[in-house]
């Protein structure tokens, strides 16, 4: 084997580990919540194709059945929608959880990051805390102690109040769908809530 050859082998091994160095110091760099996959969403994703599938089952009696109106629809559907409201707060949370640890903001509570890199409704009040508070409302809006006070806050700030059903009113419960909308571009689909928590979580990791 002639030197020359030898010295080329030599010169790509050279290279080569400098080329693993140098990726190894990027990788240092970069956060690890940027190279690995967000497992918390392709979860969601899932979870979303079983609430979607459901939800076309009343749908199609919607348009089936002939007395099947409205209010019928949203009482039967508002464990569905409470449900996924849940899931997209518990993957909210988590985020909030990994920022705390990783970011220098100086956060130290999950609410903190409630209006950061998402898009104010009304009253600045954020798609992030809407989603959460929506959440809230679906667990405790029978508790025999009421609703917490960021919650009352935030739909009060959104006039969403008036469409709690009550004994006074006499109406089927109306608030949960109504803040959906809120969210919504404009045809009710459920699928438009997860690029609303995608982006918020993009974004915030970005900010590392």
């Amino acid at each position: 084997m002639s030197k020359i050859y030898l010295h080329f082998l030599y010169s790509v091994r050279i290279g080569e580990i400098y080329k693993s160095e140098i990726m190894k110091t990027i990788q240092k760099k970069t956060h690890y919540l940027k190279r690995v996959g967000d497992y918390r969403y392709e979860g969601l994703i899932e979870m979303f194709k079983g609430f979607n599938k459901a939800l076309d089952n009343y749908k199609q009696k919607f348009e089936e059945i002939s007395w099947y109106e409205g209010d019928n629809y949203n009482e039967e559907t508002e464990l569905i929608y409470g449900v996924a409201l849940v899931s997209l707060q518990n993957y909210i949370n988590g985020c909030c959880a990994d920022f705390i640890k990783i970011r220098p903001d100086g956060y130290t509570e999950n609410h903190q990051y409630y209006s950061e890199n998402t898009k104010i409704i009304a009253n600045d009040v954020s798609q992030i805390r809407l989603i959460i508070e929506l959440a809230n409302y679906f667990k405790h809006k029978n508790d025999k102690t009421g609703l917490n006070k960021y919650t009352r806050q935030c739909i009060e700030k959104l006039d969403l109040l008036k469409h709690r059903s009550n004994e006074e009113n006499g109406w089927s419960e109306n608030l949960m769908i109504e803040g959906l909308e809120m969210l919504y571009h404009n045809d009710f689909n459920l699928n438009q809530l997860l690029p609303i928590v995608k982006s918020w979580r993009d974004e915030n990791i970005e900010r590392i």
